[in-house]
């Protein structure tokens, strides 16, 4: 059935579908890459394809939509996608990749892994990659429109918060506390202050899944994949979640949380968004790399901080983001909950302030 709806996306017997797996999503959905192979026209293009069971929510039939409503219908360029159904499954077809299918695209995913295990030979840095990512088509056309709302945080990231119950189980799970006491626990407390606390913010329209899986280089640029979760957001929920991915899934799990969380404890300052900010406090190779990625990132998002002197607005986007995914067994959890309690004290003092 996998095999069938895969090749129902591609015309012609004669094809063959060199493909690689990319990822297998917390949804259930699969993501592979794509080459198609024929006889007179060996390179034809490179393609990404997601595919999942059919099920009563339709998740890829809505990324289809969503597709449509925020790129085709606003004219990103050099973005197309197919889709097909089969009884069972439902694919969506992503030609992400330069015309030139004889040039390599690498997942950021992978850019940063080869980087932090000293495999890295490209001829571009990590830090053009994300200067390339912020200003590719998509973004040039979501960043026109943007809107100020004032709206209680649990209202403007309700559709991140769904997921409440497995987040306490996995916060129970990894402090070992009975599930009963998890409502007396000091950052589940927090949480529920904060997103009680109502904030003047700008939305626009996000990709609103930006994690390092979700975007390719190539010589031609950057290439976002997976609309799932494209709509209107904080404006700031991309470099957010573009952080916590970076924190989260690639920094070695091997390093000690007292290391993470004074690291952590530094850059809760404003200065941290800005590139001249001091990271001397930073010893290890492999958290410097990802931090000067982060100081990116924070100096990027600066610009649609409403209160550009007061890091509370960025800070609320990511403890959200970072208290989602502590649910997720295949980050490092013990990290995600560690910040997370930095994260929440800090916020509530500020909004005590």
């Amino acid at each position: 059935e996998e095999e069938l709806i895969i090749k129902k996306l591609f015309d012609g017997n004669e094809m063959i579908l060199d493909y690689k797996f990319l990822k297998g999503g917390n949804s259930g959905s699969k993501v592979i890459e794509i080459q198609p192979l024929r006889g007179n026209h060996p390179k034809i293009g490179r393609f990404v394809v997601k595919f999942e069971l059919k099920n009563s929510e339709r998740k890829i039939k809505k990324e289809k939509t969503l597709f449509r409503q925020y790129i085709s219908d606003l004219l990103v360029s050099n973005y197309f996608v197919e889709y097909e159904e089969t009884a069972t499954y439902e694919a969506i077809r992503y030609n992400y990749a330069s015309s030139d299918s004889k040039k390599d695209s690498f997942p950021f995913s992978k850019l940063v892994s080869d980087k932090l295990t000293e495999k890295y030979n490209y001829s571009f840095t990590l830090e053009k990659v994300i200067e390339e990512l912020f200003e590719c088509p998509p973004y040039q056309k979501w960043n026109a429109k943007p809107f100020q709302v004032t709206q209680p945080i649990k209202t403007l990231y309700s559709g991140y918060l769904q997921s409440e119950a497995k987040i306490y189980k996995a916060i129970s799970l990894v402090k070992g506390i009975n599930a009963t006491a998890i409502d007396s626990d000091e950052l589940v407390i927090n949480y529920k202050k904060i997103k009680e606390h109502s904030l003047r913010v700008q939305k626009k329209i996000c990709h609103g899944d930006l994690h390092s899986e979700n975007f390719f280089k190539d010589d031609q640029g950057v290439y976002l994949i997976d609309f799932g979760w494209t709509n209107q957001h904080h404006s700031l929920i991309d470099h957010a979640t573009l952080e916590c991915s970076l924190k989260f899934k690639h920094l070695p799990f091997y390093i000690p949380i007292d290391e993470l969380k004074e690291c952590e404890t530094h850059l809760l300052s404003i200065d941290s968004f800005s590139k001249s900010f001091d990271l001397s406090f930073v010893k290890r190779p492999s958290l410097l790399e990802v931090c000067k990625l982060v100081i990116q990132i924070r100096e990027n998002a600066k610009q649609y901080l409403l209160e550009s002197a007061d890091p509370l607005e960025y800070l609320i986007s990511l403890f959200i983001i970072n208290f989602r995914q502590i649910q997720y067994s295949d980050l490092n959890q013990a990290y995600a909950l560690a910040t997370a309690e930095v994260l929440g004290k800090k916020i509530i003092e500020l909004i005590n302030e």
